[in-house]
C-alpha cells in the first residue's frame, strides 16, 4: 500500500544551515507537498531489480523562510515499494528517459532509518495517531486476526485524535485517496469521515481480502489468486460514506484516483483553503493490478507494470500541484507500511542486504526509508537519523503551527523537523518493537536505541527464507537477547551478546526496554470482535450473501470535475 500527503498552510522558520544528512531508500516513499518540482507519470519501462544497501553522503542546503503557508502530503507504498522504484529507474530506465512521477526521490532528503511496524493497519494507525498501536486497540494475538478485515465489526476509536482532527484546529481540509483499513462499523461509524477526513474516495480494506476480480487490462484475471479471500463479499468503491461501485473495477481504479486527487487539488486552490491530502496507494500490494496506460509496458511484466502505474499517480498529483500554483508551498512525505513479502518473489519480495521481511522485526520488515521533499527548503541527501512513523503527527502539529498544550494526547512520536530543516540531531532516543501479533504477557519483542537493538523474543525466526512455512517457526525467548550494532551492521548478521565487552550495553538494552515498556498501556483490542453481517453490500438483504454484493456502477467522472476555468481565474 502506499500513502500520499499533502498540507497547505505550514508556519515554519527555517535556518539558512547546511545540512549533511545521511539516508539508504529500502523501502518508504513519504510525500508531502511545500515547494517541489511537478513532474508528470512516466510510461518508461522498467525492470525487476533487486534492493541494494546505498551508503552515501551529500551536503544539503536549507533557504531561509518566513512562516509559510503550505499544503501537506503524505504518500505510502506497500511491501517495499520505494526501494525498487528508486532502484529500477536508476538502472534499468532506458537511455535517455528522466525521473518522472517518484521525482521526489531525485530532489529529497532519503531518510534511511525509518520505523514503521507490521502489519500495514498497524502503521496506518500509529501513523494518524503519533502512538504505537498498542495503546489505540490496533492489535491482536489471535490468528488471521491481525489486521482489519470485512466482518471486524469495531475501527479506530474514536478517542484517538488523527492528524486531520489535529490539522483542522489550523483551518485544514483534508481528503483521503485509497486505502483506509481501520475499520468500518455496523453504520460505518468508523470511516474516514468519522475521524476527520473531510472527502475520501477508495476501499475500506485491501483488496486481498475480496475475491479475485479483473487486475490487468483488458479483462485479465488476477494471477495471485491464492492472495484472494472468497468468502468475502466483493471489494466496495467508496465515496464519503457511500458504496458507488461493487465489486471495484481494478482496472480503471488508478485514473480514477488521480482524476479525484487533482479535482480536489483543484478545488482547494482555487478556493485558498489550507488542505491535507492521503494517497493510500493499494499497489504493490497483491494482487498486482495495472490498467489500459501501462499494461505490458515495462520489462518486468505484471508486478513493473502495477509499480509504473503507482509512479505515474505520483506524477499526476505532482503536476496538479504545479499547475494549481502551490507547489511551492506543499510539503510531501513519502513512506511504506512495512518490509517486501518475502513470500512473493515474483512481485517485488525482495529486501536487499536487511534481514528478513514483511511481518518480521528484523529491520527488512521495519526499515521503512522515508522521503521528505520540499522544494527550496529541502535539498537532495541521505540521512540515518532515528526516526519512526509515529514521528509524523507531532512533526505535523509543529509545521501547522498547533501547540503540544491543544492536544491532550499522549505521544509516542517526536517533531524531526530539526533533521529536515536545522541539521539537528532526531530528539528520538529509543524505539519499542512489537510483534504482528502483541502479546500483553510478553511486551515488546525487541528494543532499539540509537546505535543498538536487541531482541528478547524472536517469532518465527526462520521464516526469513522463504522455503520455511509459519507452522515450522517457533517463538525463541533470548535471554540474553540477540544484539546487533545497526550503526556497522544494520544487516543483523552479527550477534553480539555473547562477547563480554557488550555485556554492559546488553544490561542497558533490558532496563531499557522495561523502562520504556511500563510507560504503554495496552488498549483494548478493536480486531477480535467479528461479524459477517457487518460487510458493506450495495444491495443489503439479497442472497446468498455476501457474494451477491454486485451492483452496478454509480462512478461517473461529474464526481471529481476538473473545472479549470476556476483553476484559470485563480
Amino acid at each position: 500500500m502506499a500513502v500520499l500527503y499533502l498540507i497547505k498552510k505550514f508556519r515554519i522558520a527555517i535556518d539558512e544551515t547546511p545540512i549533511c544528512i545521511f539516508i539508504d531508500l529500502s523501502k518508504a516513499f513519504y510525500y508531502v507537498t511545500p515547494q517541489g518540482q511537478s513532474t508528470s507519470g512516466s510510461s518508461a519501462k522498467y525492470g525487476v531489480s533487486s534492493a541494494k544497501r546505498r551508503d552515501s553522503s551529500a551536503k544539503l542546503r536549507v533557504s531561509s523562510a518566513k512562516h509559510i503557508k503550505g499544503e501537506d502530503k503524505v504518500t505510502m507504498c506497500a511491501d517495499g515499494v520505494i526501494n525498487e522504484m528508486t532502484l529500477q529507474k536508476k538502472h534499468y530506465c532506458p537511455a535517455g528517459c528522466r525521473c518522472e512521477g517518484f521525482t521526489i526521490d531525485c530532489y529529497a532528503i532519503n531518510l534511511n532509518s525509518n520505523i514503521s511496524f507490521n502489519p500495514s493497519v498497524e502503521i496506518l494507525a500509529g501513523l494518524l495517531t503519533g502512538r504505537y498501536p498498542v495503546r489505540t486497540g490496533v492489535w491482536n494475538n489471535e490468528d488471521r486476526r491481525a489486521v482489519f478485515h470485512q466482518e471486524t465489526t469495531e475501527g479506530l476509536p474514536h478517542t484517538e485524535v488523527t492528524i486531520p482532527e489535529m490539522l483542522a484546529r489550523q483551518g485544514y481540509k483534508s481528503s483521503l485517496i485509497g486505502k483506509w483499513h481501520l475499520g468500518v462499523g455496523y453504520n460505518r461509524e468508523y470511516l474516514p469521515l468519522h475521524h476527520g477526513f473531510d472527502n475520501y474516495f477508495g476501499i475500506p480494506h485491501t483488496h486481498a481480502d475480496c475475491p479475485c476480480e479483473k487486475c490487468f487490462f483488458p479483462d485479465d484475471n488476477c494471477t495471485s489468486q491464492d492472495s484472494c479471500n472468497y468468502s468475502q463479499a466483493p471489494c466496495q468503491l467508496m465515496l464519503g460514506d457511500e458504496i458507488i461501485e461493487q465489486p471495484v473495477n481494478l482496472i480503471e481504479l488508478a485514473e480514477r484516483q488521480a482524476r479525484a486527487a487533482r479535482s480536489w487539488i483543484q478545488e482547494y486552490s482555487c478556493t485558498g483553503t489550507p488542505f491535507f491530502l492521503m494517497y493510500a496507494f493499494l499497489h504493490t500490494h497483491i494482487p498486482n493490478f495495472a490498467g489500459k496506460r501501462f499494461r505490458n509496458t515495462t520489462l518486468g511484466g505484471e508486478y513493473t507494470d502495477s509499480l509504473a502505474e503507482l509512479d505515474w499517480q505520483v506524477g499526476e498529483v505532482m503536476d496538479e500541484l504545479k499547475k494549481s500554483g502551490v507547489i511551492n508551498n506543499t510539503l510531501i512525505i513519502v513512506t511504506s507500511d512495512n518490509g517486501a513479502a518475502l513470500g512473493a518473489v515474483t512481485k517485488g519480495g525482495v529486501s536487499g542486504v536487511l534481514r528478513c521481511g514483511k511481518g518480521s522485526i528484523f529491520e527488512g520488515g521495519v526499515r521503512v526509508p522515508t522521503v521528505a521533499f520540499w522544494q527550496g527548503r529541502i535539498s537532495s541527501g541521505i540521512s540515518t537519523e532515528f526516526l519512526s512513523q509515529l514521528d509524523i503527527w507531532p512533526t505535523l502539529r509543529s509545521l501547522s503551527g498547533s501547540s503540544p498544550d491543544d492536544f491532550n494526547v499522549i505521544l509516542d512520536g517526536f517533531d524531526f523537523s530539526d533533521v529536515l530543516f536545522r541539521n539537528k540531531k532526531s530528539t528520538r532516543s529509543s524505539m519499542l518493537y512489537y510483534h504482528t501479533k502483541p502479546d500483553p504477557r510478553f511486551g515488546p519483542y525487541a528494543v532499539r536505541n540509537e546505535r543498538y537493538k536487541a531482541h528478547f523474543i524472536v517469532e518465527c525466526e526462520e521464516s526469513c527464507e522463504r522455503s520455511t512455512s509459519q507452522s515450522d517457526c517457533p517463538t525463541t525467548f533470548h535471554d540474553p537477547p540477540l544484539l546487533y550494532d545497526l550503526l556497522l551492521d544494520p544487516e543483523e548478521r552479527v550477534d553480539l551478546s555473547e562477547l563480554e565487552e557488550f555485556q554492559q550495553i546488553i544490561q542497558d538494552m533490558t532496563n531499557l526496554r522495561l523502562q520504556e515498556s511500563r510507560k504503554v498501556q495496552f488498549a483494548k483490542s478493536v480486531l477480535k470482535a467479528t461479524n459477517d453481517d457487518v460487510q458493506l453490500c450495495c444491495d443489503p438483504g439479497c442472497q446468498p450473501f455476501p457474494s451477491c454484493c454486485q451492483c452496478a456502477s454509480n462512478y461517473t467522472e461529474e464526481m471529481f470535475p476538473l473545472n479549470r476555468a476556476c483553476h484559470l481565474e485563480c
